[in-house]
This record gives C-alpha cells, structure tokens and sequence, in this order.
C-alpha cells in the first residue's frame, strides 16, 4: 500500500490539502445527488426569490398593523383625559383606523397563505433530493478526501472477531452500552469511533434539615428579659447511586511496539506563552530528574524510567509511566516528536485537547472537542425546501464532521511508525458465528423507544448489552438485556447537638438502589439497501413482519426488529422482503414523496421525543421528607456530554 506522504504531517496535511478537498468533494457530491433527482434547481430558485418577496410584504404589513393599533392605544390614552375627547376617539377609531386594521388583517392572512402554498411547492420540488439523503455521508466524503482512510458501512461480525481475537478488544462490560459505531482502517490498521453510555456506582449526599427553637433569659436593669433563638440543624449522609454518563472515543489497533503501555493528557499548551511554556518545561525536568534516579536507585524492571531526550516533549506529551523505554523510543523519533509538539501547541482547531493511552496493541484517544459533538448524522438534517440554503448547510456539517474525526486520528498519524506498519492477515479458526458485532447490535437496540425494553420497576435509565443466539442467513437473532435500577426509600436518623444543648433527630430520606434488567429478543438484517430503496418497501416490510416484531428500525443498511413473542418460527422470514429490490431510478408522484418524507420525520420526532435527551438526563428532582413511591424523578442522573 503506497501512503499517501500528505497524512504523515497531519495539521499541515489538514490545513494545506485535506480541509479544501474536503469542501470540493462535498459540494460535487451534493451536486450530483440533485442531478440524480432530477431536480429543477432553477425553478427552486424561483420559487424561494418568491417566497422571500412575500415575507418582505408580509413584514412590512406586519409592521403596518403593529403601527396603527399602537396608534389607536395611545388615542384611547389621550381621549381618557376628557368625555369629549373620549366620543371623538370612539368616532375615529370606527370611521377610520378599525377598518384599515381590518383590511390589512385580511390582507395579511391572504400573503401568508400564498407564502405557504409557495412553500409546499418547494417542498415538492426538493423531495426527490430529500428522499436520496442517506447513513454514512461523511464517512463517504471522508474516503473520497484521504484515500489511506476506508470506512466502514456498519462494524460486522468479521472485524471484530478480527479485534476481538487478535487485540483483546471485548464488550462484556454491563455498564457500558454503545449509542454509535464507526469502524474502518487507517493505512490497513482498523479503528473504532465509539460513543457509549456508561454508569458506575457513586456516592451521592442526601440531606435534610430541621429548625429548633428555644427561649433564654438575660437579667437587665428593668429585670429579667427573655431572648427567643432559633437554628437550622443539616444532616448530610452519603449513600451509593447510579451516575450515567456519555463518552466518546476513538480505538486504534496496531502491531507497532506490542508490548508498550502508557497514557499521557491534555496540558492545555495551545494557550501558553512561550515564556509560560519554558517554565513549565524547566518544572517538569526537575521532576523528571527525581524520576529517573529514582529508577535507577530501585532498580525496579516497572519502573525503570529513563530520560527521553527532549524534555519539551516530555513536559507536553507526557507518557511518564511508559513500561518499555525501547518501544516507546522506536515509536516517538524525532518527526513523530515534532508532529505532535506542533498538533499540541497550534490552537487552531483544537490544540492539545486529546488523551492519549496505549495498551499494547491498541490505543485510545479521547478529545475534549469530541464530547461536545455528535457523529451520528441523521438524513434529516439535510432535509430542506431553498436549494442553495441545503447545499451550504450539507457542506458545513459535513466539514464538522470530517474536521472532529480528522484530528481525533491525527495524533495517531503523527507517528510514521504506525502508518509504516501494515497489519498481517488474520487467519480465523472457525466460521464467524454472527453477522454483525455486539457493538452494533447495541447501537441498534438505543434506537428504540426505552419503554418497549426497560424492566417495569426500572426507575433510571438502561444499558443495553446483547448476546449473540443464532443466526439465520443475513439475519442474527439475538437478546437484549437491558440492565437498570429499582429503587426503595429509606431514612436515616442523624443525631445532632443543637444550640440550646439538646440532642435532635433529623430524618434524611435516601434510596436505596438494587439491580433490575429485562431480556428482550431482537432480529437484526444486514442488507445493502440504501435508504431511498428501504423507504419504497418500507410498508411491505411493516406487513410481513406485523405478526412476530413489534417495533422496527432501519439504517445504514440494517433492520432490526423488536420480537413480539418468544416464537422464532419467522425468523428469517423477512429476507425475501428485503430482497425486493427497487429501482434507484423510479420516482413516486410528488405527493408520494412528500407525505413518506412526513411521515419519516414525524417517526423521527417521536424517537426524539421518548428517547431520553441529555437535558432530560440531566434533569434532578430534589428529595423532601415527605413519603412517596420512588419513580424515576427521584433518580439523579449526570452526564458529562453538553
């Protein structure tokens, strides 16, 4: 494989070549998507030049109204000054602004429609493109720009045999649940982008407060007066509770040095001087002095730490508690050095925001710009009616896109080792056993609405983990347990010393949380369809499988389907309907079109609305001492996403 040399100096690769072909890339494929359409882009620029100029008149009537009803406020205002004045306004008003207000109403409401009917027709004429927006857009203009970078169009069962087998990678973890997978390579090498919901058992504080009271007495020189005193007594416990969380990261397999570990994390350097940086570099060789004869004097094989070289670079990029000084040199050469001090310290994009850990053969990166932006794209957000307003919009996410997972491999890319090592084919000792990998079939099973698979007396929400059962042709059918809490209200009593010198009891209310989960069965189809193919046998698809799957997701060329019942006889049953191939080129009427794309969006407004955001997820309701039964607002849940 020839690497393409732009990729071994990434920031300047970005900058210089990618950021630009990226841009160029996605305007042509936007521009062929209306050309396969057979969209009259002219005629769209029309009807949007007519709808703009119907809202500039229906602004300005807007405007008109607003005027003369603030002009009949304030000659009702002047006429309360006197009767006269009051029956001259009452005759004005009448005779001349109530109709003119009327008129312009009218006159307003009739613009409005007219505006909306040019909508509808807009919308018509961009529904053939809205149809054709599809899964996986950026991961595809991503390909077209760094051709050292495939991506994958779902994380199958192969490739994780591949990195489960060979790297250790493994998803047996019941408190974490993947909402998105990316898998693909870079130069050969496999990656995953991965966004998971995770949970850990905290301890959370609960507290209660009571007020006393008491009465003293003060003798004065009018005799004997009493004094009236009240204190509030808090009592804090800390009990443990579930916290949930988002995070996204990216796993990188490789062979290069195999036997290295170490982590490094962010130093915020993009926003140093070079006057702060020299004092943060001459602090650490200090330490790292100590370190060094330390490690000498211990003569400890796990910490036989040696000096780098380049104390810049170990003061900024770290890896202090690497466990193989060889194999870390070999990786770390000067270019690898000097490509990373660069990516770190330039501001633009990012900077240094991104953690770096290495175990052996695989190596994660988090960045912080990451948690705050979400890879997964739906097509609706390419949705539009104004031509050109969609063609910029589809350019500007997908850059974003592109930009985020750019630099989160770029620290990777640094290294001219790992591009220089290809992996070695893997040889499997026996026939895969699913379709998909367990990462995808939990991607799939958060798409569905929480109340068809959280257990009954669940009162926070679920990690969903699957287990493979069978599979049948391109179908997989597996269980999904959804792991979550019940709770039970307890209270303790707390003791406390108050000012008048008596023991008071104070009740903190607190719950109590104890494991629940509930298995549900799940098809999933691995199929090619694109979604403009799905969405023409989509209710074919709803009929054939009415009887045995309760609710139904398709994306990226994968169906799943929730079982009804725990009768299997259907599985597999769905593969002719997804067999049933049409046409890219056949085109409904436009009505057909635009009552699909409404009815997909009304789906898509649905899930939004019953799956929990992360604003609901970081919703709290504080806990009285009044007793009450424990549901779900009880439940205080975190999340580190924004």
């Amino acid at each position: 494989m020839i690497v393409d040399d732009t990729l071994l100096e990434p920031l300047n690769g970005y900058n210089k070549k990618y950021k630009e072909e990226f841009i160029k890339n996605a305007y042509e494929y936007f521009d062929r998507l209306i050309k396969d359409a057979n969209v009259d882009v002219e005629a769209n620029r029309k009807t949007i030049a007519d709808i703009k100029l119907k809202n500039e008149e229906i602004a300005n009537v807007e405007k008109k109204i607003k005027k003369l009803k603030r002009k009949r406020f304030w000659l009702f205002v002047l006429g309360i000054i006197t009767i006269i004045g009051w029956i001259f306004v009452i005759f004005y008003c009448k005779k001349n602004i109530n109709p003119v207000i009327r008129n312009s109403e009218e006159y307003l409401r009739d613009l409005i429609s007219q505006r909306d009917a040019l909508i509808n027709v807009a919308k018509a004429q961009m529904a053939p493109a809205n149809q054709r927006f599809d899964w996986n857009i950026p991961a595809k203009l991503t390909e077209m720009t760094v051709p050292d970078i495939q991506m994958d169009q779902y994380f199958d069962g192969k490739k994780y045999e591949y990195l489960h087998q060979k790297y250790g990678l493994n998803d047996e973890d019941e408190n974490i649940s993947s909402v998105f997978i990316q898998s693909g390579s870079v130069v050969g090498n496999p990656f995953l982008l991965c966004k998971d919901f995770m949970t850990e058992m905290r301890k959370k504080a609960y507290s209660n407060s009571i007020t006393i009271h008491w009465t003293t007495y003060v003798r004065t020189k009018e005799g004997t007066r009493a004094v009236h005193h009240t204190q509030t007594l808090t009592a804090t416990i800390y009990e443990p509770a579930p916290v949930y969380w988002y995070q996204t990261y990216l796993v990188y397999g490789n062979e290069a040095a195999p036997n290295l570990t170490f982590s490094r994390y962010p130093t915020d350097v993009e926003n140093m001087s070079e006057k702060q940086i020299e004092k943060m570099v001459r602090k650490t060789a200090k330490k790292l002095d100590k370190k060094e004869t330390k490690a000498y004097l211990d003569n400890d094989d796990k910490t036989n730490y040696q000096r780098f070289g380049n104390d810049e670079f170990e003061a900024i990029f770290g890896g202090t508690d690497r466990n193989n000084e060889l194999e870390f040199n070999l990786l770390f050469t000067p270019l690898a050095q000097k490509n990373l001090l660069h990516l770190m310290k330039t501001k633009d994009p990012y900077g240094d925001d991104f953690s770096f850990i290495k175990d052996k053969c695989l190596n994660y990166i988090q960045s912080e710009h990451d948690q705050y932006f979400d890879y997964y794209i739906n097509p609706a957000v390419f949705f539009g009616y104004d031509h050109d307003l969609m063609r910029e919009n589809f350019v500007k996410i997908n850059s974003k896109w592109f930009k985020s997972f750019y630099f989160d491999i770029a620290p990777l890319m640094c290294v001219p080792l790992y591009q220089q090592h290809m992996t070695r084919e893997y040889i499997y000792n026996e026939d895969l056993l699913a379709n998909l990998s367990p990462y995808e079939c939990e991607m799939m099973a958060n798409k569905f609405d929480a109340r068809y698979l959280k257990p009954d007396d669940a009162i926070t929400p679920c990690i969903y983990k699957t287990h493979h059962v069978k599979t049948n042709g391109y179908n997989d059918l597996v269980s999904v347990t959804a792991h979550a809490y019940r709770g039970e209200r307890r209270v303790t009593y707390v003791r406390k010393i108050g000012g008048d010198g008596r023991s008071h009891t104070i009740p903190v209310h607190w719950i109590e949380y104890f494991p629940t989960e509930k298995v549900t069965n799940m098809m999933v189809n691995k199929n090619e369809k694109t979604r403009y193919e799905y969405n023409n046998i989509a209710d074919k698809v709803r009929s054939a499988i009415n009887s045995f799957i309760g609710q139904g997701h398709f994306e990226r060329g994968l169906f799943a389907g929730l079982y009804l019942t725990n009768d299997y006889s259907d599985f597999g049953g769905i593969e002719h309907v997804m067999g049933q191939a049409v046409s890219p080129t056949q085109v409904d009427n436009i009505e057909e079109i635009v009552q699909k794309l409404d009815k997909e969006l009304d789906e898509i407004d649905k899930n939004v609305q019953t799956n929990p955001t992360d604003e609901e997820l970081n919703n709290n309701e504080n806990l009285s001492s009044e007793e009450k039964e424990v549901s779900e607002n009880d439940v205080e849940v975190e999340t580190s996403e924004e």
